[in-house]
């Protein structure tokens, strides 16, 4: 049986623009506070999870600022106060605490004992945290965009409409990933492999639909343009609630969406991508988990350190054999 499976890939390029906007984050909690350094640049975006244990993925970004969560395996509205979690955002990294209202699930991003004070961050750079108001579309937006690495952090407040949100890239964004701040709904996630594209859910592992044939799934009810994103009243605009938009266009030699067909052998395909990828999240069109390798966690090949965006799991290989080899133009 064929597999056909959807992926994201990012690595650095040697220009500076580039080196300095996407990079994975090794470090290990203290059950304190902590200054981290290191990273090579101020991240607006960081994706943190706990390596060694199960508590949840994390989102947090510049825009909205430091302390406000987002939890990928849950469809919880935005909860954290300005010091939890993430005290700040850096320049050469950030700064995270132990989070003391909760002494189990919420400590996300500096429990400091054994193997679980072990952590990862994936770091994007946008444009420092200083926004700007965006008017592309029929509803106005709050955006902080790096045009040199094809990424966009944008807000706005839901009508109620099928309306459309500016993104402030100068091309199309392959991957966008949608969640309302004060609302409990999905994770809305669409990605376009350059001839079709699917629409799911980050924190669920069911079917991906297919150019939109699922209308219930937003962001599915028209394809996004160099300026635009549309919307759905359903999931990512609804009437007064407030949403925040993670956006990825493709730059060549940097960052690539795509997709393979699987051969069901323990020597699977060989994907050339134009580049040695520094994070790779692979997702089964038919319904799996989102699987996510970089090349910090493992240096060397195969690659199976494998955490589960939609789940909580801690580090491990998920029950899969073999792995993946990551290759100096793409990955096996």
């Amino acid at each position: 049986m064929s597999l056909n499976k959807r992926l994201f890939t990012g690595g650095p390029l040697p220009g500076l623009s580039l080196e300095n906007a996407f990079s994975p984050y090794i470090y290990n909690g203290n059950g304190s506070s902590q200054s981290l350094t290191g990273l090579g640049f101020k991240p607006d975006l960081l994706w943190i999870k706990q390596r060694g244990g199960t508590n949840p993925h994390l989102f947090m970004d510049s825009t909205r600022g430091a302390g406000k969560m987002l939890n990928p395996s849950t469809t919880d509205a935005q909860s954290g106060n300005s010091g939890n979690f993430v005290g700040s955002f850096d320049n050469d990294g950030f700064q995270v605490n132990r989070n003391y209202l909760s002494y189990t699930a919420h400590d996300t991003t500096n429990y400091g004992v054994g193997d679980a004070a072990k952590y990862v961050a994936w770091a994007w750079s946008a444009n420092g945290g200083t926004t700007s108001t965006n008017t592309d579309g029929s509803i106005n937006s709050t955006v902080q965009t790096n045009t040199d690495a094809g990424f966009s952090i944008i807000n706005y407040t839901g009508s109620g409409g099928g309306d459309t949100v500016g993104h402030g890239l100068t091309g199309i964004p392959r991957l966008i990933i949608c969640k309302s701040t004060t609302w409990a709904n999905n994770w809305n996630v669409y990605l376009h492999d350059g001839t079709n594209y699917y629409n799911g859910y980050l924190d669920g592992n069911g079917s991906l639909a297919k150019n939109g044939s699922n209308t219930q799934v937003g962001l599915s009810s028209g394809l996004p343009t160099s300026s635009t994103i549309l919307t759905s009243h359903i999931g990512t605009n609804n009437n007064n609630y407030d949403f925040m938009m993670w956006a990825w266009e493709p730059i060549p030699g940097y960052s690539k969406f795509g997709s393979y067909t699987g051969n069901g052998s323990t020597t699977g395909p060989t994907v050339t991508l134009g580049f040695a990828p520094g994070l790779l999240i692979v997702r089964k069109v038919g319904g799996d988990r989102w699987i996510m390798a970089d090349n910090k966690r493992d240096t060397s090949n195969p690659n199976d350190k494998f955490l589960d965006a939609q789940d909580t799991h801690e580090e491990s290989t998920l029950g899969l054999t073999g792995g993946i080899d990551f290759l100096s133009t793409g990955f096996n």
